[in-house]
């Protein structure tokens, strides 16, 4: 005998369940649907619930080399921190 579908917030529900660490097969099992289905329903929730995916951010070129400059002058600070000065 063929079952009633889930209703959205079922799914939503059960794929929180897996995503919390139980293992899929033990949910599916508890809510009495196939492994199957919940893959199915994973892949399209998926796809409607969160946007595109956004490009990483990228590392402006001024900024990295700013970043040298400092290490550069830091390792200077360092070559000069043994020899004494005097005015």
């Amino acid at each position: 005998m063929k079952c009633k579908p889930f209703k959205e917030e079922q799914i939503i529900r059960l794929l929180q369940e897996a995503e919390s660490g139980l293992a899929v097969a033990d949910v599916c099992r508890k809510h009495n649907c196939s492994e199957q289905s919940f893959y199915r329903w994973k892949q399209t929730t998926n796809a409607v619930a969160s946007p595109a995916p956004s490009k990483p951010p990228t590392v402006d070129a001024t900024a990295s080399s700013q970043t040298r400059d400092l290490g550069a002058c830091q390792t200077e600070k360092r070559k000069n921190a043994g020899k004494s000065t005097t005015i």
